[in-house]
């Protein structure tokens, strides 16, 4: 009905302000339950429900949860690929969301091959100066550097700062 609409709306508005004022422990409840709306509502594979998990799993990780958000990250991924298949942007993004959380759990060996993966599809795919390209770089040198790879690790951010200052300009933050 038209009434469940628009409260939907107002809750998904309301819990997109609360994150963006990082209120986050407020705006949890109101994704958690738009998620099971639309698990609900539109299956587990819809297009909308995948970006209520990737936003919740998202949420998890940025609250300092890894072990919550890896389920979702998970999920998400798997449902990106079957939906999108292997290299489609959003299938690239999940995967590099799941190599995240993996970091923030301070597991570095399932992390790297992920990165890798997300890394060499968005090059291939996107190309070096698309900006998810510019922050899986950014993310794979960082992950071979907690791993005391700096040697792999710095040609990389050196790649990083020079894509940075060619799209942005050399005076961007």
């Amino acid at each position: 009905p038209e009434d469940d609409d628009e409260r939907l709306d107002a809750m998904s508005c309301l819990a997109s302000a609360l994150s963006g004022s990082r209120d986050y422990a407020a705006a949890l409840p109101l994704k958690e339950e738009l998620l099971a709306v639309d698990r609900r509502t539109l299956g587990e594979l819809d297009e909308n429900t995948l970006v209520a998990i990737f936003n919740l799993a998202n949420l998890h990780a940025i609250m300092g949860n890894p072990r919550l958000a890896l389920p979702l990250a998970e999920e998400c991924l798997r449902g990106r690929r079957q939906t999108l298949g292997e290299e489609d942007e959003h299938t690239l993004t999940a995967t590099r969301q799941l190599s995240d959380v993996h970091c923030d759990m301070d597991n570095y060996d399932a992390a790297l091959p992920l990165a890798r993966r997300a890394l060499e599809a968005q090059r291939r795919t996107l190309g070096n100066e698309h900006s998810d390209t510019q922050i899986s770089i950014n993310h794979f040198a960082d992950i071979l550097d907690k791993q005391g790879d700096k040697e792999e690790a710095l040609p990389l951010y050196e790649e990083d700062l020079l894509l940075t200052r060619r799209t942005n300009g050399s005076e961007h933050p």
